[in-house]
């Protein structure tokens, strides 16, 4: 029969549930700093479509990266979509552009 947790130990459990939380939160914005540092530099530099200024949104486990600067008009081909690809997995994050939002 499964020993029923004492609220000393239940307390112990939660403060380390919420420490390893907020180190995988700081972790995750280390990661993500350094994914935009290396976007922009990408968006600034590359020579298909320069990008400068963008959003990044998150939804679940995934980022849209929304250009703002200019915006992506609706006949962007997708030129983008492999090096970004490369950025993400060289971050280990998940992101896509998104060139159907030309405008606010």
């Amino acid at each position: 029969m499964a020993k029923i947790p004492t609220i000393i130990e239940y307390l112990k459990a939660k403060e380390i549930v919420s420490d390893y939380e907020t180190e995988q939160d700081r972790l995750e914005k280390i990661r993500l700093d350094e994914f935009k540092k290396d976007l922009s530099h990408f968006f600034l530099n590359n020579d298909k479509l320069i990008i400068k200024d963008f959003e990044l949104q998150k939804e679940r486990n995934n980022y849209k990266i929304i250009p703002t600067k200019p915006y992506l008009e609706e006949s962007y081909n997708g030129e983008l979509n492999e090096d970004i690809d490369i950025l993400c997995k060289k971050h280990n994050i998940k992101a896509s552009i998104i060139y159907w939002c030309y405008h606010k």
